[in-house]
């Protein structure tokens, strides 16, 4: 099980990559309204032990088409790891529900509140 916390009206949850330095923690913004694995800036993926695969179109909620472009890591999962797919995108990190699939999430909405990810099976 992974645990977070709930804060500044937001779900949150630190993950951990490989990277060129060792270990690298990064605080993700659980994001239910996001249908992709994982969403970071041009200046984390930089830091990331990450392969590109390629652009991807996608749309904005409010409809706007963005390219991003596309790369493949792993994260520690439960102390496995995982891979995942992350896209580029000018926004703070977020994990989204492809990421979450099979997975049951549990929120405490209140400042300070514990966020739980569990596995379904």
């Amino acid at each position: 099980m992974n645990l977070g916390s709930f804060r500044d009206g937001h779900p949150r949850i630190t993950l951990t990559f490989p990277s060129a330095v060792g270990n690298l923690l990064i605080e993700f913004l659980v994001d239910t309204g996001f249908g992709g694995d994982l969403a970071v800036p041009q200046s984390v993926i930089s830091r990331l032990d990450a392969s590109f695969i390629g652009p991807r179109d996608r749309r904005l909620a409010d409809g706007t088409p963005l390219r991003c472009a596309m790369y493949a890591t792993t994260v520690d999962w439960n102390g496995e790891d995982r891979a995942t797919e992350v896209l580029v995108f000018p926004c703070e990190p977020l994990l989204g529900t492809i990421f979450l699939q099979d997975y049951l999430l549990q929120v405490e909405v209140v400042e300070g509140g514990s966020v739980e990810i569990g596995s379904l099976s």
